[in-house]
């Protein structure tokens, strides 16, 4: 069987119709096989499956980062406060009706910023495959399934340290997707995704500047 195909033959990527079975087993060949996968993938005429995948993605990182926010227990008495746990966590920041609206926000808004996002950041990443690839590049689309797939990392993005392993992991991720997927060099991949890692080094660096001051 070829690597590049799913178990059970059709095309490589995610398949809405199977949702749950084809997430778990398209996250795992992301994770752990990019290259077989990158490389098949990039034939796959249909945009739809991988932008499901990353809404997907989105939408749980953020309800279980929304969970832990304001639900885990938070003990402020080194802080000068007093321990609260999920009732009073909830109670006190939202009424009913707040939270009924942010929820209804959740559900409605976060699918359409995560779309918006994956469009933007598809093109920011096409603008550098298009000056370190050059002309000879799979086109806007591969960069496409290249940013809705790799967002697999924000799985584990709302916890604390693996989050950021985990988002480091995923600047790999895009280096081996944009050599297998644009067929480039090593070296130029390395170099399409170490631009956006370097941004947001820098990021980082300057919020502990900020914190530190």
């Amino acid at each position: 069987m070829d690597a590049s195909q799913r178990p059970g033959g059709g095309e490589p990527g995610f398949e809405p119709s199977r949702p749950l079975e084809s997430f778990v087993e398209t996250a795992r060949r992301v994770a752990v096989e990019p290259a077989a996968f990158f490389r098949g993938v990039t034939n796959e005429d249909r945009v739809l499956p991988p932008m499901v995948f990353a809404i997907i993605c989105g939408v749980v990182s953020a309800a279980l980062g929304i969970a832990v926010e304001f639900l885990a227990p938070v003990d402020l008495g080194p802080f000068g406060g007093e321990a609260f746990g999920p009732p009073e966590a909830v109670s006190g920041q939202f009424g009913g009706l707040a939270l009924a609206g942010i929820a209804l926000a959740f559900v409605v808004l976060a699918p359409l910023f995560i779309v918006l996002g994956l469009y933007i950041g598809s093109f920011i990443y096409q603008i550098l495959v298009r000056i370190v690839v050059g002309r000879d590049n799979a086109g806007y689309w591969a960069t496409f399934k290249i940013y809705a797939y790799t967002s697999v990392v924000s799985l584990l993005s709302w916890l604390p340290v693996v989050g950021f392993l985990a988002t480091l992991y995923g600047y790999y991720l895009v280096f081996v997707a944009v050599r297998e997927a644009h067929d480039t060099t090593p070296a130029r991949a390395a170099i399409v995704a170490a631009i956006p890692l370097l941004f947001f080094a820098a990021s980082l660096a300057s919020g502990f500047l900020a914190a530190g001051a």
